[in-house]
């Protein structure tokens, strides 16, 4: 049996060791600092929502250049009516919330010459609306005395973002319980009993 071995001693003047140094460090160095994050908008708001991006490269490069897509579509600034507005810093800002077009999946992408792009992780915008009740309390419920009244609420869960938090009023105030009264949760949708 006929064993060989060969040693190779690589040290810093080596031009192919400091090539893949320099790339490795290169790519070390160009990260994201902040990502988008799910955002909720609530429609006609004053201040306007902001997906945030940001991120670095190290001091030997030039500042990245930032871009947005929404839905895999590429966004181009200034759009409709400066609405959607690209921050100095990255981060794309809507001075307000209109229409439910605004609503998507958007990405940051992140690009460096020398370096190449960077893609975030996908943040969902969505529009907050009113919700809608499925079922509302009758105006007019009529029981003989010692009789139970039941009252139902229930909101549409495809119209609330969130669990809807209910309140019952009468005469226009919150509802003060007392030992007659009883506000029952459900368990399989949202609504209360009363």
């Amino acid at each position: 049996m006929l064993q060989t071995s060969i040693t190779v001693k690589a040290n810093q003047n080596s031009g192919w060791l400091n090539e893949r140094q320099d790339r490795h460090q290169k790519l070390s160095d160009f990260r994201f600092l902040v990502e988008p994050s799910d955002t909720v908008a609530a429609k006609n708001n004053p201040v306007g929502p902001i997906l945030h991006c940001a991120a670095e490269t190290g001091d030997d490069y030039p500042k990245p250049t930032v871009k947005w897509r929404r839905d895999g579509q590429s966004l181009k600034f200034p759009d409709f009516n400066d609405r959607r507005q690209l921050l100095s810093n990255g981060s794309l800002y809507f001075s307000t919330i209109e229409t439910s077009s605004d609503e998507g999946l958007y990405q940051c992408m992140v690009s460096v010459n020398g370096i190449g792009t960077m893609i975030s992780r996908t943040a969902r915008l969505k529009i907050a609306d009113s919700p809608q009740f499925d079922a509302e309390p009758s105006d007019d419920v009529r029981v003989f005395l010692g009789q139970t009244a039941t009252f139902e609420c229930r909101v549409s869960e495809e119209s609330a973002i969130h669990q809807p938090q209910i309140t019952w009023l009468k005469d226009d105030q919150p509802l003060i319980l007392d030992h007659r009264m009883k506000i029952i949760p459900a368990q399989d949708s949202w609504k209360s009993l009363m």
